[in-house]
C-alpha cells in the first residue's frame, strides 16, 4: 500500500477517493502543506479525476500570500542555543562556513550583510546551486567559496578547509547547515567525519531535522534567527579581520592543469574553464543575467561546479537525482524564468528523455506575442559516449572497467540556424572552443541555442571524489 509507505516515511498523504468529500480531504491537504512539513502527496481515484463537481477552495489557498513571520515564543533551550552562536560568530577566532539552503530575497541579503560583517564563508550546494552565488547584481562576492557537495565542490572551498589533504583541526573552524537537513547529498563528509572531525551547526524552523550531533543547533524560524542574528553582530576586529585574512589567501582558482590545454576531442575541464571566462566577462561588463539548470551526471557537476552564477538555479540532483529532469525543466523555464538560461545536459541524460526542441519552439511561440521573447537559451550537450559519472565511480573507485550500460550512442545533426517567426534557432557541433562565436551566442536576444559538444573522458578532478581533490593536476 503506497500510503502506508509514503506515511512511513513520515510524509503528509491524502486518499481522495469520492467526489462527494472532495472538499473535505482538499481542505486536509491544505493544512498539510501550509503546515510546512514537506511535499504532501495526493492519491487520486478515476472517479475524483473524472469528477466535474467545482472545488469550493478558497482563493487565498489557491495564490497564498507572501510569508509574514510572526516570532514564536522561545524557549529557554533556544535563546540558549543562538546565544551561543552568537558568541560564536562574535568572539571566537576561528573559521566558519555557511552553506545556506533556499533563501528568500530577504533572507539572501541578510546573509550577505551577516557575512560581510562576520567575515563568514558562504558555500551552495547540489540541490539548487545559486542559493549563494560568486556575483550579485554584477558585483563579487568575495565571502563566495563556491559549492560544498557529495559531487561537485569547489576547490577554493576543499582548500579553506584542508590543508594538505587533511581536515584542519576540528577546533579551527565551524560548518554551518542553514535551512538544510544534513544529507549525504549536501556534504563531501561522511557522517562519521562530521561526528569525530569537524564541528557542525544547523538552524532549522522545525527541530526534527536537527541532527543529533550537532554541536551548535538552533530550532528557528530562518527570516527570525537571521533578524535576530543581525541586530545582535558584535564582531571583535580581530576576529573578523582573522576570518577575512584566511578568505584572501584564497583567490579563486582557475581550474587544473588539464584545463588550460586545448585538445580534441576538448576536454570539460578545458571547455567549462573557457566558458566560465566568457560567462564572468559578460556578468561584469554587460550585466548577463542567467538561471542556470544542471542535469544529474559529470557535465551537469562540471557545470555547477565552474561556471560562475548570478542567481538561483534548477538541480536534477533535487529528490531523488533523476537524469533527464533538468532538460525537461527547461521547457518550462523557457517561459517562466525572468532571465536568459544556461543549461548543462550529458548525453546520458539527453538520451533517457523525449527530444525537447520542438516543444520548445512550439510553447514559445503560443505563449509570447510577436516579438516579446527577448531571452536567450543555451542548452549545452556534452557528448562524450558515456554516463560519465557512474563510469567515474566503477572506475575510480571499484577499480575495474565500465559496464557496457554506460556506453551511450548520440546521432549528431547537422549544423542549422533557421528563423522560426520571430525565434531564432541555432544548431551546432563543437569540436573546439570559438570564444567569440560563444560570446555572441550568448548575448543573441530571442534565440534558442542548442550545442553538443564533442568531449573526452577523465576520472580524475572537477570535485568528483575527496580522493582526487588534492591530486598533482590541481593549482
Amino acid at each position: 500500500n503506497m500510503m502506508d509507505v509514503i506515511k512511513a516515511k513520515k510524509l503528509p498523504a491524502v486518499y481522495l477517493k469520492d467526489p462527494e468529500t472532495l472538499a473535505t480531504d482538499l481542505q486536509t491537504a491544505f493544512e498539510f502543506y501550509e503546515s510546512g512539513e514537506g511535499p504532501v502527496f495526493l492519491f487520486v481515484t478515476q472517479q475524483v479525476l473524472q469528477s466535474k463537481q467545482p472545488l469550493s477552495v478558497a482563493a487565498d489557498r489557491l495564490y497564498p500570500k507572501p510569508k509574514v513571520v510572526v516570532p514564536a515564543p522561545s524557549s529557554p533551550q533556544t535563546e540558549q542555543d543562538f546565544e551561543k552562536i552568537v558568541r560564536l560568530l562574535n568572539e571566537e577566532k576561528t573559521r566558519i562556513i555557511w552553506q545556506v539552503g533556499q533563501l528568500s530575497e530577504e533572507e539572501y541579503n541578510l546573509t550577505i550583510e551577516i557575512a560581510d560583517a562576520a567575515g563568514l564563508a558562504l558555500c551552495d550546494n547540489l540541490s539548487r546551486p545559486g542559493n549563494v552565488s560568486k556575483y550579485k547584481n554584477g558585483q563579487l562576492v568575495p565571502q563566495y567559496l563556491g559549492t560544498l557537495s557529495l559531487y561537485g565542490f569547489s576547490q577554493r572551498a576543499f582548500r579553506y578547509m584542508h590543508n594538505h589533504g587533511k581536515l584542519n583541526p576540528k577546533d579551527s573552524q565551524v560548518l554551518f547547515f542553514f535551512k538544510s537537513k544534513i544529507s549525504q547529498i549536501n556534504s563531501p563528509f561522511s557522517e562519521s567525519a562530521m561526528k569525530n572531525k569537524l564541528r557542525i551547526g544547523q538552524i532549522s524552523a522545525n527541530p526534527a531535522h536537527l541532527a543529533r550531533f550537532v554541536d551548535f543547533p538552533c530550532a528557528m524560524d530562518s527570516l527570525e534567527f537571521l533578524r535576530k542574528l543581525r541586530r545582535a553582530l558584535n564582531v571583535k576586529p580581530e576576529v573578523r579581520a582573522f576570518r577575512e585574512e584566511t578568505l584572501k589567501q584564497l583567490p579563486f582558482t582557475t581550474g587544473d592543469i588539464v584545463s588550460k590545454v586545448a585538445t580534441q576531442p576538448l576536454h570539460p575541464n578545458y571547455f567549462f574553464r573557457e566558458l566560465n571566462q566568457i560567462v564572468e566577462e559578460l556578468i561584469v561588463k554587460e550585466g548577463y543575467d542567467y538561471t542556470g539548470v544542471y542535469d544529474v551526471g559529470r557535465n551537469g557537476v562540471s557545470g555547477y561546479r565552474n561556471v560562475a552564477r548570478t542567481r538561483p538555479g534548477f538541480s536534477g540532483w533535487y529528490g531523488r537525482a533523476l537524469m533527464g529532469d533538468a532538460l525537461l525543466s527547461v521547457n518550462a523555464l523557457a517561459v517562466t524564468s525572468p532571465v536568459n538560461i544556461l543549461a548543462f545536459v550529458g548525453d546520458g541524460a539527453r538520451g533517457v528523455v523525449p527530444d525537447i526542441r520542438a516543444s520548445m519552439v512550439e510553447n514559445i511561440a503560443h505563449m509570447y506575442r510577436p516579438g516579446a521573447f527577448r531571452k536567450n537559451i543555451t542548452i549545452f550537450y556534452m557528448i562524450n559516449g558515456l554516463v560519465g559519472l557512474i563510469n567515474t565511480y566503477q572506475e575510480r573507485m571499484m577499480s575495474h572497467r565500465a559496464r557496457r550500460q554506460m556506453r551511450c550512442v548520440s546521432l549528431l545533426d547537422p549544423d542549422v540556424k533557421i528563423k522560426v517567426g520571430d525565434l531564432t534557432v541555432q544548431q551546432r557541433n563543437l569540436y573546439s572552443f570559438d570564444p567569440d562565436f560563444i560570446r555572441e551566442s550568448l548575448l543573441a536576444p530571442g534565440q534558442l541555442n542548442f550545442f553538443s559538444v564533442i568531449t573526452n573522458h577523465n576520472n580524475t578532478g572537477d570535485g568528483m571524489s575527496l580522493l582526487a581533490a588534492d591530486n598533482w593536476q590541481e593549482i
